[in-house]
């Protein structure tokens, strides 16, 4: 008689448990389907003259610096150059590659 009280109980302990369950997923809210997100749009780049302009231009003049990487050394200082502007500018690697290349006259 002990067993088969032990079973009952165990069973309708379970089935509690899985009524409890199945109520809390009916409960529980459901996210809600709104528009898609807008991607956010790709950054403007700009050419190493306009960055020349907008970040260097106050504080130095191309013809001091141009020289500098136009010369024999110039990739060696260009290398140099790319370290400085990481530490001392604010944009990313390929924003100090633009502006080093303007300074080449490579390209604007």
């Amino acid at each position: 008689m002990r067993v088969t009280t032990v079973r009952r109980t165990a069973a309708g302990f379970g089935l509690a448990l899985l009524v409890c369950a199945a109520l809390a997923a009916w409960l529980a809210p459901t996210p809600r389907r709104g528009p898609p997100a807008v991607a956010p749009s790709p950054p403007t780049t700009l050419s190493g003259a306009e960055l020349w302009a907008r970040h260097c231009a106050g504080c130095h003049e191309v013809e001091d610096l141009a020289p500098q990487l136009r010369g024999e050394h110039g990739a060696a200082r260009a290398l140099e150059w790319l370290s400085f502007l990481e530490a001392h500018a604010e944009g990313d690697a390929g924003e100090d590659r633009a502006v080093l290349a303007f300074l080449a006259g490579q390209t604007d």
